[in-house]
């Protein structure tokens, strides 16, 4: 009965149009075990170059990079993990919060999927987690994609103004909303034009992805703490590096990408979007594809 009435929900809608846009590009929901995770993907399985897609915090690894798919998956090999704690994704044993926690996931699922050789891009958190897996092994990435990630130079003032605007105390009451309409509030800030989008609709897809807050709070406080020790990261990496902003982020602002650029000379690029805020790929996917193609294919 309970699934016959999800049908009748906005959501349910959501989840078939983005996973049928997956499933049309030849994309498939695995599982892959290990000793310490249950770790879900997604996955082409062409022979393709292997292009990691990391996810920013979102509820979900596809919804972050669904309007990048269609462009990529006659290019390249996608594979599109789910972060611990989203989408099905689970530390086995004790939980743990911590930024190494989640590359060590990463990892494992290259090591499961022997790839010898990949190219990297992630989003916000996820390229946090891009970097440090570069960082661990430069021999194995061939090129690195960064989109608005709060890397080395965040500054506590910037994350003060917003949480105090919105009546906040920590990062993680900020990322990850309590109800509907902090959630609506969250897109607000993430975009530079707030999308058109009724709150019927966020309060359906609320109640069906920010499950389990807690797990997700802890994670985004942990990796904050975290942060400040990669502030003094010195990144040594000799290749291909770019690095894709919107201009107008208050999340991550600009000079976060300016100064980041600088640190992974001579090899790095930027690219700033205009009119974008804290999700580039998603304000404006077309100019976004265009870009990340023409570097990865260069």
């Amino acid at each position: 009965m309970s699934k016959l009435l999800n049908i009748f929900t906005s959501f349910f809608w959501v989840k078939l149009y983005v996973d049928l846009k997956y499933k049309w590009r030849g994309l498939k929901l695995y599982t892959i075990e290990t000793d310490e995770f249950t770790i879900k993907y997604w996955d082409n399985k062409s022979d393709q170059e292997p292009l990691l897609l990391i996810q920013a915090f979102a509820a979900e690894a596809h919804y972050s990079w669904h309007f990048q798919i269609g462009a990529l998956h006659k290019k390249f090999r996608l594979i599109v993990p789910n972060f611990i704690y989203f989408g099905g994704s689970e530390k086995k044993g004790k939980k743990s919060f911590s930024i190494d926690e989640q590359l060590k996931a990463v990892e494992q699922l290259i090591e499961q999927l022997e790839i010898d050789r990949l190219l990297i891009c992630g989003a916000s958190y996820g390229g946090v987690i891009g970097t440090e897996y570069t960082h661990r092994h430069p021999e194995k990435v061939k090129k690195l994609v960064l989109t608005n990630s709060p890397l080395k130079y965040n500054a506590e003032s910037d994350l003060k103004k917003i949480l105090s605007e919105f009546k906040m105390e920590t990062k993680g009451e900020l990322l990850v909303p309590s109800n509907h309409k902090e959630l609506h509030a969250l897109f607000g800030i993430s975009y530079f034009k707030k999308p058109r989008v009724p709150a019927f609709l966020f309060k359906s897809i609320y109640k069906n992805l920010y499950q389990n807050l807690d797990n997700k709070r802890a994670l985004v406080n942990e990796s904050t703490k975290e942060l400040k020790r990669l502030e003094n990261r010195e990144y040594k990496f000799d290749l291909p590096t770019l690095l894709i902003w919107g201009e107008q982020d208050r999340i991550c602002p600009l000079y976060i990408g300016e100064q980041l650029t600088e640190h992974f000379q001579p090899h790095a690029e930027l690219k700033v979007i205009p009119k974008t805020a804290h999700m580039p790929n998603y304000e404006k996917a077309k100019k976004y594809n265009k870009i990340l193609i023409e570097f990865l294919k260069r």
